[in-house]
């Protein structure tokens, strides 16, 4: 498979994730002495953190658990160390659902350094999501969203080349990277918050 990025910006990508990731831990770490401050009923309200490292391995199980529905498992050959990746939606109103991509590593520091440029190529308004730029094809179609005029014939434009972004933000949580469908990327951020706001509590102990 050929090379599509340098190894100098590749190993800038990965650095910048593992710093931002270190200071995110210690900054938890360091925050933790106020015993029952802040709150009368002494539960922690999860707070939505791009990079997060947790203490459990996740597995498809995991989401599962909370409700999601998977619809593909996808052909990881060709996406480097990853374990595991499947499309799916998930939305606690059965009326309201979003999808989502999730992709599984052995560890969080392997989701950072073997998948954060590979996230990177899936999200936002100038990811390469043509079928002659993605450098990772399974999935793809998925990505993208259509948009334009619904009709047929000359009227229609937009619909059929189907090359809008759908996801606009990824979450890097413990060896799980998360991609999250929304209009913009604080409605994609709001969507990952959601979904990993129900895996942090099924992950919880209770009492």
């Amino acid at each position: 498979m050929p090379r599509l990025h340098t190894a100098s910006g590749r190993c800038a990508v990965v650095l910048s994730i593992l710093l931002l990731s270190s200071l995110l831990a210690a900054a938890a770490c360091g925050g933790g002495g106020g015993g029952s401050e802040g709150g009368a009923t002494g539960e922690t309200a999860f707070q939505y953190r791009k990079i997060a490292p947790v203490e459990r391995t996740l597995s498809l199980d995991d989401l599962l658990a909370i409700g999601f529905k998977k619809s593909k498992t996808y052909n990881i050959e060709e996406l480097p160390e990853a374990k595991s990746a499947y499309f799916g939606f998930f939305g606690l109103d059965p009326y309201k659902r979003s999808d989502y991509e999730a992709r599984f590593y052995e560890t969080h520091e392997d989701a950072i350094e073997h998948g954060t440029w590979w996230a990177e190529q899936r999200v936002g308004k100038d990811a390469p999501l043509s079928e002659d730029k993605a450098p990772w094809k399974e999935g793809n179609k998925d990505a993208r969203s259509c948009k334009g005029d619904l009709a047929s014939g000359p009227a229609s434009h937009g619909i059929q080349a189907c090359t809008s972004p759908k996801y606009f933000e990824y979450a890097i949580y413990g060896n799980m990277i998360l991609f999250c469908h929304g209009q913009d990327e604080a409605e994609a951020v709001e969507n990952c918050r959601l979904l990993l706001t129900e895996v942090e509590k099924a992950g919880t102990p209770q009492g």
